[in-house]
């Protein structure tokens, strides 16, 4: 599944800046990840993402970010959230 739809799917259940990207994992290849710009309670969200999302679709990890990274016309940089999706994780793992 796409990205932006996995996107448009979380946003029926949250109203929050948020961005669905993958990192690499060892046991998975890619592992599902879900950037948030705001706080939210994350045992519920996690709750919901699981009863509207398949396992496989359900992120691995959800970090909350002060902003969603965008380039100069206003869209999703991608490749910079990838980057600090891993980055934070990497942070989480020390």
């Amino acid at each position: 599944m796409q990205a932006e739809e996995l996107e448009k799917r979380i946003h029926s259940i949250i109203d929050a800046p948020l961005v669905v990207t993958s990192i690499a994992d060892e046991r998975l290849g890619q592992a599902v990840t879900l950037l948030l710009g705001k706080q939210v309670d994350l045992v519920m969200l996690e709750q919901e993402l699981s009863r509207i999302l398949s396992p496989y679709e359900c992120p691995k990890h959800i970090c909350v970010v002060d902003a969603i990274p965008q380039v100069g016309n206003g869209k999703v940089d991608r490749m910079q959230c990838r980057v600090l999706a891993e980055r934070l994780l990497l942070d989480r793992e020390k």
